[in-house]
């Protein structure tokens, strides 16, 4: 019978590989060789230029454009990812919203890139973004300001690195991932990977490794996950559901506040990280037992 428990930590190790595969319906399915950025300046000309009816883009009242898409994406040659915003315009440029409505959007490099403001939703509810490269990238790559996923699945086919491979990266700086949904399939790796800061409020979570809370020594950060009291996000991890870098003196950090964590071990560390002291875990749902690992028996 499975137990469950309320805390704490355990140390492992990482790495393996996969094989990629996605399919489509051929009638519903643009291929393109590279591509294309989204701003609040491109038009549905634009678009149809780069994937004739495979998306349309639509003003709102509030500031905020709407990209939705009509057919399935595949960009098959390792050019360029499908980016959104611009990073030089800043913080205050208009979010734009991205509607899988079901649709997929594959690539054999990094699928998707925010270099601005980004909210990933999905209106029908079988929507996804897949990196199908089988190297050391993602699926959707975190470099801008605010992202928002609501929705949708995330599926990383990539070579099998806790270090490197990830259904979502958020890169260090100005970053900020907000997860109230969705389905984040890390298979041989790790689900989301962060040197910026990650707030997890919902979600499935599911690989080798579920997140990983990551250092950048040329940029003297690290990763800051967090798991609110409230929080639904169910992780279901091969290995371990959390797992801290370091390099130097600087390591990750992770907050489980709320959340349900399935894996055989709760912790685990790259580099010099020390889980002890870069792990808080003041609440949640454990399958591993974590006893020996409470601090002062708490």
């Amino acid at each position: 019978m499975k137990r469950k428990y309320l805390f704490f930590l355990i140390a492992a190790a990482m790495i393996l590989t996969i094989a990629p595969t996605v399919s489509f319906a051929a009638a519903d399915t643009v291929e393109v060789s590279r591509g294309m950025s989204f701003t609040k300046d491109t038009t549905n000309a634009d678009i149809n230029e780069w994937a004739e009816g495979a998306a349309t883009i639509e003003a709102s009242d509030d500031g905020t454009y709407t990209v939705t898409l009509k057919k399935n994406i595949s960009i098959t040659s390792a050019v360029t990812p499908i980016t959104f915003g611009v990073y030089n315009d800043g913080p205050d440029q208009s979010m734009i919203i991205l509607d899988l409505n079901g649709y997929t959007v594959s690539s054999v490099i990094t699928v998707l890139c925010n270099y601005g403001n980004l909210t990933i939703k999905d209106s029908v509810g079988t929507g996804k973004v897949v990196y199908t490269g089988g190297k050391y990238l993602c699926a959707v790559q975190c470099a801008g300001y605010d992202t928002i996923i609501n929705a949708g699945t995330f599926e990383c086919q990539g070579a099998g690195s806790a270090t490197y491979n990830a259904a979502v990266n958020v890169t260090y700086g100005m970053s900020n991932l907000i997860v109230n949904g969705g389905t984040f399939e890390g298979n041989n790796a790790g689900a989301i990977i962060a040197y910026g800061k990650v707030t997890i409020n919902g979600g499935e979570i599911n690989g080798a490794y579920g997140v990983v809370s990551k250092t950048n020594t040329s940029q003297n950060g690290a990763g800051q996950i967090t798991f609110p009291t409230d929080s639904t996000a169910v992780i279901n991890a091969d290995k371990i559901a959390f797992v801290i870098h370091a390099a130097g003196e600087l390591q990750g950090q992770i907050y489980a506040q709320g959340g349900t964590f399935n894996a055989p071990a709760v912790a685990g560390s790259l580099g010099n990280a020390d889980p002890q002291t870069a792990i808080s875990a003041t609440g949640g749902v454990y399958s591993a037992d974590p006893t020996s690992f409470v601090k002062n028996n708490e």
